[in-house]
């Protein structure tokens, strides 16, 4: 939800004329359905769905702690999305999930590196991980296994 920053990336990759990108700002938890005409003038986000790469930041904080979504939901659903996921893994020592987490039941029991990596396995391929500098999060970029790929070719 932070327009700024979107906006900075694609006036970025756009000076740089090197990537294309699709700028989407969107509540995940609060999705725009398909509408219009029998609900086939503007499709959903998953009936555009085919891009190459999903990029993630800061999402599992706000989707699987600020919104009480399980990690299996969020992993399954990203990957009806596109072919690649960037996603950023925040562990619990972070000082923003701390903040997240101060007044209300710790209920991420299994919110681990090991954890978070396990069930995204299930969905995607480990491609690269990276450690961001000076944090204790990790950039994580996956492809999703070769059963899904077929939902991406468009007609």
């Amino acid at each position: 939800m932070d327009h700024t920053a979107v906006n900075q990336h694609y006036l970025h990759v756009r000076a740089n004329g090197s990537v294309n990108v699709l700028p989407l700002v969107l509540d995940l938890t609060n999705r725009s359905p398909a509408i219009g005409w029998a609900n086939e003038e503007r499709a959903s986000l998953e009936g555009r769905a085919c891009f190459d790469c999903v990029t993630a930041l800061a999402m599992i904080r706000h989707l699987a702690i600020s919104n009480n979504l399980i990690l299996e939901k969020v992993a399954e659903y990203f990957s009806r999305l596109g072919k690649h996921l960037i996603i950023e893994f925040v562990p619990k020592t972070d000082s923003q999930v701390k903040k997240l987490l101060l007044n209300r039941e710790d209920f991420l029991e299994n919110h681990t590196e090991s954890g978070f990596e396990s069930v995204f396995a299930r969905y995607f391929e480990l491609i690269e991980k990276e450690p961001i500098t000076s944090s204790a999060r990790l950039l994580h970029l996956y492809g999703t296994k070769k059963t899904n790929q077929a939902k991406y070719v468009h007609d």
